[in-house]
């Protein structure tokens, strides 16, 4: 708990002081709702309906969370939630093997759950360079137990207990755990937020489409962050704003954003720093490259 309000202490403040300043500045008006559009250029908040020639979707993402039997009643955590308990659990469920998941894992495990994660695929990390992702999950092998190849099939609460009924390469058996995290990834908010109503595009993902000024196919509404690109990353979020504020005020003199050398990181053990393409992008798009390899 020491640990956990440290940690809110300060980052609460910032996202309320955020919320303040935004609401006493000049020409900003705030309303605070769930949203969506309802025509063209025409959001719905509360009931009521705003119009405006400009719009910009900034909405994010929002945690993802499969379809499985019972799931709702059982009483999961996602990565907006498991940071605030009250107590560390003593047997953790983990679903999912992508970055949010091995992260957590890491902190909980490093205050002495028991780690339990059920991964789809062969490997954590795996849009990681294979040998990266290879060595991470030998790594965690060796700190957690890891049922990789295996589906969840339902989820049920039992006393204080939470188990899971799970597919291991075609073999079933059940896991159980005290607490859950889902951790399957963030679904973005475009679909949520009935962008279709105002004519934009959203790909077979559900993000916004846009160019590579980030105007969307409706003149005059512009997408960044979240809600338009997979990476799913602040800074990334943070270069789109400024790309759209920049185009905003200067139609004509354009600048376009360079996803090429977009670095991300992975704070669990051992840390994990990436830029640019993988071997394996490199690869399937043909171009040649020189690899190397320091131990």
């Amino acid at each position: 708990p020491a640990i956990r309000d440290r940690v809110f202490g300060r980052i609460d403040p910032i996202a309320e002081g955020g919320r303040a300043y935004r609401k006493r500045l000049e020409h900003v008006t705030v309303y605070e709702g769930d949203g969506h559009f309802v025509g063209h250029k025409s959001l719905e908040v509360n009931g009521v309906v705003h119009t405006a020639d400009t719009v910009v979707l900034a909405a994010g993402a929002r945690p993802a969370i499969p379809d499985i039997p019972g799931l709702a009643d059982v009483g999961f955590h996602t990565s907006d939630t498991i940071m605030r308990v009250d107590a560390i659990p003593e047997r953790l469920l983990v679903i999912g093997g992508g970055f949010i998941a091995c992260e957590l894992s890491h902190v909980f495990g490093s205050f002495g759950s028991h780690i339990t994660m059920i991964v789809r695929g062969d490997t954590l990390l795996r849009f990681e360079d294979d040998e990266i992702a290879l060595r991470y999950t030998e790594l965690s092998h060796q700190r957690f137990d890891i049922r990789a190849h295996t589906q969840v099939l339902a989820a049920r609460r039992v006393g204080d207990n939470i188990e899971l009924d799970i597919s291991t390469n075609g073999r079933r058996s059940t896991v159980h755990g005290d607490m859950l995290l889902v951790a399957t990834g963030r679904d973005p908010n475009g679909g949520q937020l009935g962008v279709e109503a105002t004519g934009v595009m959203l790909d077979a993902h559900g993000y916004v489409i846009t160019d590579q000024y980030l105007r969307t196919n409706v003149p005059g509404i512009w997408a960044l962050g979240d809600i338009s690109h997979a990476a799913q990353l602040k800074h990334a979020a943070n270069a789109d704003a400024r790309i759209v504020a920049h185009n905003i005020a200067h139609p004509d003199a354009l600048r376009s954003i360079d996803r090429r050398f977009l670095p991300h990181a992975v704070f669990g053990h051992p840390q994990v720093a990436s830029v640019g393409a993988t071997e394996r992008d490199l690869l399937r798009d043909g171009v040649p490259y020189v690899s190397a390899t320091s131990c």
